[in-house]
């Protein structure tokens, strides 16, 4: 490899890269290169490198070999397109491989490299390489910035031509301060099919865009002209209702997922089931302080109801006596007060609580997952070590 032709040397930029090779000399000649003009990082394998891109927010750019011990670059780069954290998730990657690795080349094409380098790459060429790189994630940063400037200025989603997210909160926000002036009631209903999966590659992208027309169609044809529907998702709808009691939202979630349950949906000449949960918010029972909190009780339930396997709804709940709201007690119970009861055998007592008791542990049972997968993490780390 060649050194960088004399002359002052350009400022360091504050972008970091990360040089992820098995071979240590290999690893020194592209820190050499790149140290003058980056920050650099390394890692000797790509279970390292995947640790240090979560740790490391700062890294704009990773430059990996393909055949490593541990965990090789192509499992890398199925990790970082295939994780749920944007920044990751976009990270531009420049593959550094032999000449002759031409099969291996192609395999890390398929799963989103953005690059390609040879293991005697010069160091202009490296340099302006790093930099395109850099510049791409840039472009996509603004570009991204600006769609989601677009998405909130937008009020009608223009594939289903229902309200937007926005346009939801607007609306939602003005159902709030009418019930508060005047008496009423307010709901939300989130629904959303369980049956994702279809749409979560290229292939299916058409047949899961006519789908949420269909379903799109669905609601609109069931809500009254009061209510706001809204798109808030892929394949994921949100009602905001006046004058809707608890128990009334929850039989309307539970007709609407039985209308989606009952459409007719084929692809490539057969027949697919399609099924659909729901999560159900109210003013009145839930005791919500603000529109934002009725709108994240609804998507809370909505996901625990996934969670569950799907196919039902969450809120609302009536009792098993009488079909009828159970109506709270005068005083929410804290949680030591509920486990009380329940080893007391009144569990008639904590059911109505049930919504209230969940969103006072949800961010502990969140934790216990993050915590659970950060030791996953590591356990699986210093397994292979």
């Amino acid at each position: 490899m060649s050194n960088l032709p004399p002359g002052p040397a350009s400022p360091k930029s504050s972008a970091k890269v990360l040089v992820v090779d098995d071979s240590r000399l290999i690893r020194a000649a592209l820190t050499q290169h790149l140290r003058t003009h980056y920050a650099v990082r390394e890692a000797q394998d790509g279970d390292e490198a995947w640790q240090t891109i979560l740790l490391d927010p700062a890294i704009q750019v990773v430059i990996t070999d393909l055949d490593m011990n541990g965990m090789g670059g192509i499992a890398l780069l199925q990790k970082i397109r295939g994780s749920k954290v944007k920044r990751i998730s976009v990270l531009p990657v420049i593959v550094n491989s032999a000449s002759e690795e031409e099969d291996f080349r192609q395999e890390a094409l398929k799963h989103g490299a953005n690059d390609f380098i040879n293991k005697d790459v010069r160091a202009v060429e490296l340099l302006a390489r790093v930099d395109s790189m850099l510049r791409l994630a840039r472009t996509q940063k603004e570009l991204d910035g600006s769609r989601e400037a677009l998405s909130e200025s937008v009020t009608i989603d223009p594939a289903t031509q229902m309200a937007t997210p926005h346009l939801l909160q607007v609306h939602l926000g003005k159902m709030w301060a009418y019930v508060k002036r005047h008496g009423g009631d307010l709901s939300v209903v989130n629904i959303r099919l369980d049956r994702m999966r279809l749409g979560m590659d290229g292939e299916y992208g058409p047949f899961v865009e006519q789908l949420e027309a269909m379903i799109g169609a669905l609601l609109a044809g069931t809500v009254r002209k009061e209510d706001c529907l809204a798109r808030t998702g892929d394949c994921e709808f949100s009602v905001a209702s006046v004058g809707i009691d608890a128990a009334g939202a929850r039989a309307f979630a539970t007709r609407l997922c039985k209308k989606v349950e009952t459409m007719k949906v084929s692809r490539d000449g057969r027949d697919i089931k399609v099924t659909a949960s729901a999560g159900v918010s109210n003013l009145a029972f839930d005791h919500a302080q603000k529109p934002e909190e009725l709108q994240m009780i609804a998507q809370e339930r909505l996901d625990d109801a996934q969670a569950q396997g799907g196919d039902q709804v969450a809120g609302g709940e009536v009792t098993r006596k009488a079909g009828l709201v159970s109506p709270p007690e005068a005083v929410e119970p804290d949680i030591d007060t509920a486990i009380q009861w329940i080893l007391q055998g009144q569990d008639e007592r904590v059911l109505p609580h049930v919504d209230g008791l969940m969103r006072q542990i949800w961010p502990l049972i969140k934790f216990i997952e993050r915590a659970q997968r950060a030791k996953q993490r590591v356990e699986a780390v210093t397994g292979d070590r």
